[in-house]
């Protein structure tokens, strides 16, 4: 069972439900408190518990299963794409050279409005030699490491293939690769008491 707070679930409400989908139970928490539960819909189960409830039987009187009964608004892209940015490694500003860093995943996903992510960095290295930034793909090798710098100390999360591996409070993560697979690493900030999603990398992959 997975948990998440309040604006992880209505950023990545997507995502959730496909995990919901496929059998995983999401908890959304408030201040790290529990307060609903995200579980795959069940129309039998569902129809007995609404009838139930105290003016919901007057929404779904004669309608039919599927029917829309009430629209909830969860930030659509219109407003999402005003705080949430995209940042584009790319060698210099012109259109064919932003569109291959982004054919190439060269890019970032940040929340600025929370913190200016400028100087969040996520290679692969050998020594001060640098294999691979984000969508590249780098050989696994002896002294390969992965290292994340974000501009202020954060929780950093190291992700590989969907499983949080490492989790540290720091400006810097570094990390020793043995094993193959596809890393990123998320940035997390303590907002009125509660853990708030900062930055989100693109993957690098180790083959």
């Amino acid at each position: 069972m997975r948990q998440v707070n309040v604006h992880e679930a209505k950023t990545e409400l997507s995502r959730l439900l496909e995990q919901v989908e496929a059998g995983e139970r999401v908890v959304i928490a408030r201040a790290g408190h529990p307060v609903a539960v995200l579980v795959p819909y069940k129309a039998a189960v569902r129809r007995r518990k609404l009838d139930k409830v105290p003016g919901v039987a007057t929404l779904v009187n004669g309608k039919k299963p599927g029917e829309l009964i009430a629209r909830l608004d969860f930030d659509p892209y219109e407003r999402s794409l005003r705080y949430v940015s995209t940042h584009i490694l790319s060698h210099e500003l012109s259109e064919t050279a932003v569109r291959d860093a982004l054919r190439q995943g060269h890019a970032f996903v940040a929340h600025d409005w929370l913190c200016d992510s400028t100087g969040f960095a996520f290679v692969a290295a050998v020594g001060v030699k640098t294999m691979a930034i984000m969508g590249d793909e780098v050989k696994l090798g002896n002294a390969l490491t992965l290292i994340a710098a974000t501009p202020v100390n954060c929780t950093m999360k190291l992700i590989r293939n969907g499983e949080v591996i490492q989790t540290t409070n720091t400006n810097r993560l570094s990390f020793d690769i043995k094993a193959t697979g596809v890393y990123r690493i998320e940035a997390w900030l303590d907002v009125d008491a509660e853990q708030r999603p900062w930055i989100y990398s693109n993957p690098i992959y180790v083959r």
